[in-house]
């Protein structure tokens, strides 16, 4: 150390020796001027990126907003992308595909066809899902089932935690609100409560529900279960 910085040190060390001093405050307040600065560096960018993603033309359906950052994309890439879509990408330039493909396949999570498989291998049964021939169980012309065995009725529904508001994950404060989805936990329940009514009517027999959560729980003391799932192959890839 320089004669200077010692002098300097040696002159605070004398005035700050007695004074007491909390780590954990010290932390606390660390912390919260981190958030405070990344906070604010986060409003600004999204400020900003909506101000340089406005629309340049008037495409229909088409927003003249802007790209809202923390409502429209999950990353920078995805962000950059849908600006370049939206403002740079000139009609009948390039293909766009759809999000989803163009296969007809259901959208199911692995997640969901993971315990299905396991489930079919333990029980014994057959489950038409996702994987089957003809897509999934389909109740009242619109609601697919996740899975659905025949010889017993049963109707299977895996639900992750987010998309369908989990209690046990996120609690009961209806108001809080999902940016995935853009809705509110009371709005996601109520609509999700509405759909398995109409489920429950139709297949009167037996309808279990299986939350994300609950599988996690399920894996960590079952080594059987974590095999299959490591074993598992997406026949949709076929």
């Amino acid at each position: 150390m320089r004669p200077e910085k010692q002098n300097e040190f040696d002159k605070w060390y004398e005035e700050e020796k007695n004074r007491q001093f909390c780590l954990d405050e010290a932390l606390a307040e660390y912390c919260t001027n981190d958030v405070q600065i990344l906070t604010e560096a986060l409003i600004a960018f999204r400020k900003k990126f909506m101000e340089i993603s406005k629309r340049k033309n008037t495409q229909n359906q088409a927003s003249q907003e802007g790209i809202d950052i923390l409502r429209d994309a999950m990353t920078i890439a995805s962000a950059c992308m849908k600006h370049f879509r939206l403002n740079h990408l000139k009609p009948e330039h390039l293909a766009i595909v759809p999000e989803k493909g163009y296969e007809t396949c259901d959208n199911q999570s692995e997640l969901a066809l993971k315990y299905l498989q396991w489930y079919e291998e333990t029980r014994g049964v057959q489950i038409q899902s996702a994987h089957s021939e003809g897509g999934e169980y389909v109740v009242a012309g619109r609601y697919k089932i996740d899975g659905y065995i025949k010889e017993e009725d049963r109707a299977i529904e895996v639900n992750g935690c987010v998309w369908h508001a989990c209690e046990k994950c996120f609690g009961n404060d209806l108001n809080k609100n999902f940016y995935q989805t853009e809705e509110t936990v009371g709005e996601i329940r109520e609509d999700d409560g509405n759909r398995l009514e109409i489920i429950r009517k139709i297949c009167k027999k037996m309808f279990d529900i299986i939350w994300e959560c609950d599988i996690r729980k399920m894996l960590r003391r079952n080594k059987n279960m974590r095999k299959s799932f490591a074993n598992y192959h997406d026949k949709r890839d076929q």
